[in-house]
């Protein structure tokens, strides 16, 4: 057969064999810019373009190129690439931070009752540490939607349940301390806001935070008491 005559003469398989190479050392190339040198707009662009030379991009491209999207904050362009990365290659190792960074690309562009929804998707494939992140940005989405007494169950569940996890429990929790401070229930966030000022210290970050706001409260306190002694 001629046509099988010619796939296999010996000129065109070292033709093919140097589209191949150059193939991967364009890949090679892109993961240097993305990895090593920190230029995320080359590293997308040639990601791009080698994702639109394959009939079937491997995992591993899909994947980088969603990196480098994100590090370029291309919300849009995230989320396709990571969908398809999860539609072509849902058991790869990678596919549980996927789905949390193509949630969290649905936060980002402010379409929040899409972002719970993958987030709870999500949650049975994540660890402890990627339960407390998922649970914390549901909170965060929920607050948005305008469901505060949602979103304080989501932080508060963070800080019960993950508080050892990073600052991600302890965040809550000065977030929920602020939705109970805004609600009126002072009694609440004056515990919450202690609580994280006894447990970080005074001298960190959100040790600091729950004193300003518990002096807050203090003074909110002392003008409520004078107001009454009038």
């Amino acid at each position: 057969d001629d046509g099988v005559a010619g796939l296999l003469h010996p000129q065109r398989l070292l033709h093919q064999g140097r589209i191949v190479r150059l193939e991967e050392d364009e890949v090679r190339l892109a993961e240097d810019l993305l990895f090593a040198r920190g230029d995320y707009a080359a590293a997308s662009d040639q990601l791009e373009a080698c994702v639109a030379g394959e009939a079937s991009p491997d995992a591993d491209l899909l994947y980088n190129s969603a990196l480098a999207l994100e590090k370029r904050e291309d919300r849009e362009g995230t989320l396709a690439r990571l969908e398809q990365f999860l539609a072509r290659y849902p058991e790869d190792r990678r596919a549980p931070e996927a789905m949390m960074k193509a949630a969290y690309s649905l936060h980002e562009l402010g379409r929040h009752e899409q972002a719970v929804l993958a987030y709870q998707r999500a949650e049975i494939f994540q660890d402890d540490e990627g339960k407390a992140r998922l649970t914390f940005w549901v909170g965060d989405s929920l607050e948005a939607l305008g469901r505060r007494d949602a979103a304080l169950g989501a932080f508060l569940k963070v800080g019960y349940l993950y508080g050892d996890q990073g600052l991600w429990g302890v965040t809550a929790t000065l977030r929920a301390a602020f939705l109970y401070e805004r609600s009126g229930a002072l009694d609440e966030a004056r515990q919450l806001y202690a609580r994280v000022l006894a447990n970080q210290g005074p001298d960190s970050d959100p040790g600091r935070s729950a004193a300003e706001a518990l002096r807050r409260l203090d003074a909110l306190a002392r003008t409520d008491t004078a107001g009454q002694g009038q």
